[in-house]
């Protein structure tokens, strides 16, 4: 994948990039990875989408608490914690991605702010958060959504993506359903990004 691997911007504002990329531009937010096993790059378009609707709501994000749920490398704790947050707790049932994710949130200096661990949705049942961020599988999302709602403070955020548009009406029909309300969504290239807040 190293020779793969090419610098990804979001909006202007992001840069994701690896140890040896060279001519990287330098943005307001720049995350290194090293996405060894686990899902993660920036590349694919649901963690793009998550990226862009993260920077519309940097005021939510700044001095609160969030959760990365499935986090991969964890470019999205990552980012939150660059963004300000107070804590980030990131979590993934992959044990290949868990200490991916504390080693990439070492590297980018954000260590002291998030948490890392391995695990399920039943891990987020410890606190409650402002942001809480699942970009996984649709049936991932529709079996935890009850445990994302009750882990999200009144007027918190929920970010989901890792599905497809087509999966949008089933995705809005649970969140609903949970007491959520919808904010709005995003499609790239067939896939979706959809936000919800718990009023």
């Amino acid at each position: 994948w190293e020779q793969e691997f090419k610098p990804i911007v979001v909006d202007g504002k992001v840069t994701i990039k690896a140890p040896f990329n060279k001519e990287v531009p330098r943005t307001r937010f720049n995350i290194w990875i090293d996405p060894q096993m686990a899902f993660g790059t920036g590349y694919h378009h649901t963690t793009f989408m998550m990226m862009q609707r993260m920077l519309g709501l940097e005021s939510l994000i700044r001095g609160r608490s969030v959760v990365d749920m499935g986090c991969g490398t964890a470019i999205l704790a990552i980012l939150a914690a660059k963004m300000q947050a107070r804590k980030v707790f990131a979590v993934d049932i992959d044990a290949v991605a868990a200490p991916s994710a504390w080693g990439n949130c070492r590297w980018n200096k954000v260590g002291t702010r998030v948490e890392t661990a391995c695990g399920d949705a039943s891990l987020l049942q410890m606190a409650t958060y402002d942001v809480l961020l699942a970009n996984i599988h649709r049936n991932i999302i529709l079996e935890d959504m009850a445990t994302y709602v009750r882990s999200l403070r009144r007027g918190g955020h929920l970010l989901l993506s890792g599905f497809y548009e087509a999966d949008v009406p089933v995705i809005h029909d649970a969140a609903l359903a949970s007491g959520l309300s919808f904010v709005g969504q995003s499609f790239r290239e067939g896939w979706a990004c959809v936000e919800f807040v718990k009023a």
